[in-house]
């Protein structure tokens, strides 16, 4: 498995909110400047020093308010320094989340159809703690459908109980009805 920080910084690349926009209401305002937070503490737990210094002198300058083109231009370059480091861990995670090798074959993966996918994110949505033991069950299955750094970023949120997060990205990735 990836480092949990790793993975945060996965979820926050896959987000549709890159590049970082200026927050126009205190609701936004206060949302980016959490997220540049823990951007800020997942980079530097990770040695990424270029991300960690550009997230906090985002959130510096996003605290003290400011709305000068310096503001922006920190958020473009926060941004840019996270799509780097994503991009240089992409081959380490895919060769981190092939499956290790085995002394036994245990045979071809069995695929959920659509509707057992649906009933997944019934679960999710509704916050029913027996999406955990579907979610295990189809683990083998998912990480066909989604990918390696898809499949990653739903372990990380599965991990975390964000039911909301998990369902969406199902959605998201067309393996069920939304």
């Amino acid at each position: 498995r990836c480092a949990p920080s790793l993975l945060m910084l996965l979820h926050f690349s896959l987000e549709p909110a890159l590049p970082l926009p200026l927050p126009e209401q205190a609701v936004q305002h206060d949302a980016l400047t959490g997220r540049l937070h823990k951007l800020k503490g997942a980079a530097a737990q990770l040695g990424a020093k270029p991300l960690a210094k550009a997230a906090s002198t985002a959130e510096a300058l996003l605290r003290s308010r400011d709305r000068s083109p310096r503001m922006a231009e920190q958020l473009a370059l926060t941004a840019r320094r996270l799509r780097e480091l994503v991009n240089a861990a992409a081959p380490w995670l895919d060769d981190a989340a092939q499956p290790a090798p085995s002394l036994v074959d245990v045979g071809p993966v069995d695929m959920p159809d659509a509707a057992e996918i649906q009933a997944l994110v019934a679960q999710l949505r509704a916050h029913d703690l027996a999406a955990l033991a579907t979610f295990n069950a189809w683990q083998p299955a998912l990480r066909v459908l989604l990918g390696a750094v898809q499949m990653a970023v739903l372990c990380r949120v599965m991990d975390r109980l964000d039911f909301e997060a998990a369902a969406a990205l199902l959605a998201s990735a067309k393996l069920a009805p939304s």
